[in-house]
C-alpha cells in the first residue's frame, strides 16, 4: 500500500464525499527529469481519520463547497492506483484538457452541451428565471430544450458525436436505461414520444407481409428482403462512420427491433424506475402525493 502526508487545497465537496480522486509525489523531484514525472493517480476512499477536512470560506460560488485537506498517514492500497506508479499527470491530464476547452468555450460566450456538461449563456438563462428553470421538467435535458426554443433560439446538435464511454452493460441494464429515457420523453414532449412505436423495422416489416399476402407473395420472402435493406443501410453507415463492427451487428439489430415495441409499451404503462439506486417516477408531484 502507499502513505500519504501533504495538504491539498480547493478541493471541491470533500465535506461530503466519501471518495477522493488524488494525485501524490511518489518518486523524490531529485530522482525525476521534469516535475510532471513521479506523480502517481489514485482513486479511494477519503478516510476522514487521516484527512482532515476544513471549509474554505468565499465570496461567491456557495453552491459547491472548496475545501482544504490535511493528510495524515492516509493509506492507499494498491489497487486503488489508477495506471501505472509514476505516470499519473499523464493520467490526470485526459481530464483536464477537456475542461479547459469548455471553460475556455464559456469564456468567450460559445458554450455547448456534452452529455450532462451543459454552457448556457447567462442572459438566455436568466430571462428563463435562472438555474431553477431547468427543474421544471423531471429531466433537464427537457428543460433547456423548451427554454431554448421558448426563447426563439434553436437547438443544434454537434457535426461529431462525443464517444460516451459507459462501460461494461448486462442486457437488462441496456434494457433499463432505454425504457428509462422513453419515459421521460413520454412526459416531457408527448407528440414526439407517440410516432417511436413505428421505430425500428417492426411496422415496415409488419406492413411489408401483410402486402405481400394480398398480392399472394411470400410474405417470409419480403420480411427477408426489407430487414436486409434496411440492416445493410445501418451496417454501410457503422463501417464509413468507424462505429462498432463485426459478425454480430445483424443479430444485434433483430434483437434491437424486437424490443423496441415492448418498450415502447413498457414505457406507456408503467411510469416508475430505478436510477442510480434511487426509485423515481415521472408522474407528476401532485398525483403522487395524492396516490401516497
Amino acid at each position: 500500500h502507499y502513505r500519504i502526508n501533504g495538504t491539498k487545497i480547493w478541493t471541491s465537496t470533500a465535506q461530503v464525499a466519501n471518495k477522493i480522486l488524488l494525485l501524490a509525489r511518489t518518486t523524490p523531484l531529485d530522482k525525476v527529469k521534469r516535475k510532471s514525472q513521479g506523480m502517481t493517480l489514485f482513486y479511494t476512499d477519503l478516510d476522514k481519520t487521516h484527512a482532515d477536512v476544513r471549509l474554505i470560506h468565499k465570496m461567491g460560488r456557495h453552491a459547491v463547497g472548496s475545501n482544504m485537506v490535511f493528510f495524515e498517514d492516509l493509506e492507499i492500497p494498491e489497487e486503488d492506483r489508477i495506471g501505472e506508479e509514476g505516470e499519473g499527470f499523464k493520467a490526470l491530464i485526459h481530464g483536464l484538457n477537456p475542461e479547459r476547452i469548455l471553460v475556455a468555450a464559456e469564456a468567450i460566450g460559445i458554450g455547448f452541451a456534452q452529455g450532462k456538461n451543459m454552457m448556457w449563456r447567462r442572459e438566455v438563462l436568466d430571462r428563463a428565471g435562472g438555474i431553477r428553470a431547468l427543474a421544471s421538467d423531471i429531466a433537464e435535458d427537457a428543460a433547456s430544450t423548451k427554454i431554448i426554443r421558448a426563447a426563439g433560439l434553436k437547438v443544434r446538435l454537434v457535426d461529431m458525436p462525443f464517444e460516451q464511454p459507459l462501460g461494461p452493460r448486462t442486457a437488462r441494464e441496456v434494457y433499463s436505461r432505454h425504457v428509462r429515457w422513453a419515459r421521460l420523453r413520454r412526459v416531457t414532449f408527448p407528440v414526439y414520444f407517440v410516432p417511436e412505436f413505428q421505430n425500428g423495422s417492426f411496422v415496415p416489416v409488419l406492413l411489408g407481409a401483410y402486402a405481400a399476402l394480398q398480392l399472394e407473395a411470400s410474405a417470409a420472402l419480403i420480411a427477408v428482403a426489407i430487414l436486409g435493406a434496411l440492416y445493410s443501410a445501418e451496417m454501410l453507415l457503422a463501417r464509413r462512420c468507424a462505429w462498432v463492427f463485426d459478425w454480430r451487428m445483424p443479430f444485434a439489430l433483430l434483437v434491437r427491433d424486437l424490443f423496441l415495441p415492448v418498450m415502447f409499451v413498457d414505457a406507456c404503462l408503467f411510469d416508475d424506475f430505478v436510477w442510480h439506486g434511487n426509485a423515481m417516477t415521472v408522474r407528476e408531484e401532485e398525483e403522487t402525493e395524492s396516490l401516497s
